[in-house]
């Protein structure tokens, strides 16, 4: 098999392109939609802004959290805007494919919505109201059933919304998809590094 020859200067002329850093573009739903095709990681408060910023003009101070942009635990746990379109892709996609596992994502996304209701509320009232430590309110994250906002200055407000309609095993092929679009040519180890997945599933992924 023929091996495909590339020097760091293409690839890095690559990723320009395809994040949208070359020129910016015209503000819309596309391409805001564009910009955060990859997810933009907001764990230091605004980075994501930022990003934006970078890719798209006219943007304001509350870009971030306006439609079509949501904020979710991504991966690794921390916190990312992201397109609401790819919700399934940044939760569902990093659910874990160990029973154990996913019945724990589970069992606590059910008494965080039992907590939860119809409200929205602070990260730390929302556990102890479920009977959990705050912390690990983020292994539900992967479930796809609840979405935060956190403006850098407090806790996060956290609540329930329908989980994606999508097979996870697809959800995380179409996450892989993104990421090699954006950050390949790339490895599983790569990958399961930047999504927060185990070794092995990134590599069934890669394999399929």
């Amino acid at each position: 098999m023929a091996v495909l020859q590339l020097t760091r200067k293409q690839i890095l002329a690559h990723r320009r392109k395809v994040s949208g850093l070359d020129q910016r573009l015209a503000r819309s739903r596309a391409s805001l939609e564009r910009a955060a095709m990859a997810g933009l990681q907001d764990s230091m408060p605004r980075a994501a802004l930022l990003s934006i910023h970078a890719r798209v003009a006219e943007i304001g101070p509350d870009t971030w959290k306006e439609p079509p942009l949501v904020q979710v635990w991504g991966p690794r746990f921390s916190a990312f805007v992201i397109a609401e379109r790819d919700r399934a892709l940044f939760t569902l996609g990093r659910l874990s494919d160990e029973p154990k596992r996913r019945q724990r994502a589970e069992e606590i996304a059910d008494r965080l919505e039992a907590a939860l209701g119809e409200k929205r509320m602070d990260v730390r009232d929302a556990a102890r109201i479920a009977g959990v430590h705050d912390n690990a309110l983020r292994y539900a994250a992967p479930t796809g059933r609840f979405l935060i906002h956190w403006d850098g200055s407090r806790q996060p407000l956290i609540w329930r919304v329908p989980a994606p309609a999508v097979d996870p095993s697809v959800a995380r092929l179409e996450l892989l998809r993104r990421y090699l679009q954006v950050f390949g040519p790339a490895t599983p180890d790569s990958f399961a590094s930047w999504a927060g997945l185990r070794p092995d599933a990134a590599t069934t992924a890669f394999d399929r």
